[in-house]
């Protein structure tokens, strides 16, 4: 009896070890990547106001975009 539950817990322990816990980059170049994804938000929220310019607003967030992409993927 103890060594089924002790087989039980031993391979609860080793799926939980194999199963890599999802953290987020934390390279300089990540946090840019988000922060052009937050202004892609910004864009379309201003685009939906009609506060700005869309075509210029849509570009600028693109370059900002692939700015960081060149970062992380170099």
């Amino acid at each position: 009896m103890n060594y089924s539950i002790t087989l039980i817990a031993l391979v609860a322990a080793l799926g939980w070890a194999a199963v890599p816990a999802h953290e987020p980059d934390p390279t300089p170049a990540a946090e840019k990547l988000r922060a052009a994804r937050d202004s892609r938000a910004w864009a379309l929220q201003q685009f939906q106001r009609n506060e700005c310019r869309p075509g210029e607003t849509a570009i600028w967030v693109a370059d900002k975009e692939a700015d960081c992409l060149r970062e992380v993927r170099p």
